[in-house]
């Protein structure tokens, strides 16, 4: 009997022995399905953050149901006037008031997705629905669209009158190239008390043009600059630039922007100082809705979505500078 299990043993590992040669990962070549476990989440492509409704105020003064191609707003100048009366013993003040109007456009951009009645009997199967995918990814690509129309609108130089400018390429936004350092304009050779200027000049530009009306209150970088600003010393080396810099400017929120790598004309980096006030700038929209499933075929059917954009209307463009070649 001994024997006789030593040899059903042996039988057993050569049984398990070939096994393993015919399914290990180098040499197997069928039920491969029948051998592979698969994890019951679905995983999402990671995506970097989106900035600009971080950084740009909106607001949703569009009304899509009452089909408007064009919006305005109004500046008002009220001046109070002295008036002499004549025996010039006393004046009154009247007040006048001049009222400029601006124009902008509306525009409607339409998204979309379709499924089968295949990803149906699919998804209630299993814990995953594509059709769920398939619509977040509708609203994934609407935020990345809606992002890129904030920093760089939709504009083309060939059909001016039917495109928006974005925030960066804005033409009533006063641009100015960085001044050198001992070895250079760019970030990668400034020293911390260079890059720091460079931060100062722009705040003291709005402060200056605007008679100190405009006080900005941020300082977007683009990453590298911004890490360059956290990692530099500065003097005796017991500060950052970084911390040198908010010392002397308290107020000043310093934030990083990934979309601002290469935003400038020519691939420059840039870093644009400026008040963020919804009084002074913002990006109009408003949110996606997505509307009735329409039946394409048998097996086949399309959802459409669809959001409104004014672009970035800039009331007070003063309030903001941009500064590049960094």
């Amino acid at each position: 009997m001994q024997n006789t299990n030593t040899q059903n043993f042996s039988m057993s590992e050569k049984a398990i022995q070939s096994l393993y040669h015919h399914f290990d990962d180098a040499s197997a070549f069928y039920f491969q399905e029948e051998l592979t476990t698969k994890l019951p989440e679905t995983f999402l492509t990671a995506y970097a953050d989106l900035n600009g409704p971080k950084l740009v105020p909106t607001k949703s003064t569009i009304n899509p149901m009452s089909g408007y191609r064009f919006g305005e707003y109004d500046v008002m100048d009220m001046v109070g006037k002295p008036r002499w009366q004549g025996d010039r013993t006393t004046d009154k003040p009247f007040a006048d008031a001049k009222i400029q109007r601006y124009k902008y456009q509306v525009y409607k951009r339409e998204l979309m997705f379709d499924f089968t009645t295949e990803d149906i009997a699919y998804a209630s199967r299993g814990n995953r629905s594509l059709i769920d995918s398939k619509r977040l990814g509708t609203i994934q690509g609407h935020a990345q669209d809606t992002n890129r129309l904030m920093f760089f609108g939709d504009y083309d130089k060939f059909l001016q009158d039917d495109k928006f400018f974005g925030w960066l390429n804005h033409p009533l936004i006063t641009k100015t190239e960085v001044a050198a350092g001992a070895g250079g304009k760019t970030w990668a050779v400034k020293t911390g008390l260079e890059m720091v200027k460079d931060l100062n000049t722009a705040i003291d530009t709005i402060l200056v043009s605007t008679n100190n009306t405009e006080v900005p209150d941020t300082i977007a970088l683009p990453l590298a600059q911004y890490r360059a600003l956290q990692t530099t010393a500065v003097g005796n080396g017991i500060d950052t630039a970084m911390e040198f810099f908010m010392k002397t400017n308290p107020g000043i929120n310093v934030v990083a922007a990934n979309e601002l790598k290469g935003a400038y004309t020519g691939n420059k980096d840039m870093f644009i100082c400026y008040k963020k006030n919804d009084m002074n700038f913002w990006f109009d929209t408003y949110n996606l809705q997505f509307t009735e499933i329409f039946q394409q075929s048998i097996d086949s059917f399309l959802v459409k979505a669809e959001v409104w954009h004014g672009g970035i209307l800039l009331i007070r463009p003063k309030s903001q500078l941009i500064t590049y070649g960094i």
